[in-house]
């Protein structure tokens, strides 16, 4: 009997495991193919919103809902000829709806980019997606997604004239609704 209630104890246990992620007995959490695709549309939403010089900016989601950005962009150096530039980003979702997903800040995501200057003429640029989202997808499954990533952007060389420059391009990795992930972005 005692062995029987220790096996079931843990057998519950095991099962409470995966709630936290969103990944549990009844499948109601997010896969690590929608966790993939729960980042990239996070990601397109944000990058969407960042490259705006205001301070602020909000903009409608592809589906409804909005998304907004709230920025800051620092100097260091010279500003005349600065040796960086770092880019901070606050992003809220207001019901945005794009794809499978709705998102709703909890309480949000910051984008964190850093451009180092001082290894010109090549150009350096790394970035830390931080913080986290709830989400709901069409179906009708929902949770919140921490996100700790980490982006590594090429180095950005000169080219020779006349060469076509060398198409873009980033990894991001880290951890996403408790999931080790790595993307190709940009």
């Amino acid at each position: 009997m005692t062995r029987a209630l220790s096996l079931a104890t843990l057998t519950v246990a095991l099962a409470g495991c995966g709630e936290g992620n969103g990944i549990g007995p009844d499948r109601r959490g997010l896969d690590q193919a929608e966790v993939v695709e729960l980042v990239e549309t996070i990601m397109e939403a944000g990058f969407e919103v960042t490259p705006e010089p205001r301070p602020e900016v909000t903009v409608r989601c592809p589906l409804g809902g909005w998304a907004t950005a709230t920025s800051t962009l620092t100097t260091r150096g010279d500003p005349q000829e600065p040796s960086g530039v770092s880019l901070s980003t606050v992003l809220r979702h207001e019901a945005c709806a794009a794809g499978i997903f709705t998102l709703n800040g909890a309480p949000g995501l910051t984008f964190m980019l850093d451009l180092d200057a001082t290894t010109l003429p090549a150009l350096q640029v790394t970035g830390t997606v931080t913080g986290s989202v709830r989400w709901r997808t069409t179906d009708g499954r929902d949770g919140t997604c921490a996100l700790d990533l980490d982006l590594a952007v090429q180095e950005i060389s000169p080219q020779a004239i006349g060469d076509p420059p060398p198409p873009p391009g980033a990894i991001l990795s880290g951890r996403a609704c408790s999931e080790d992930i790595t993307l190709s972005v940009l």
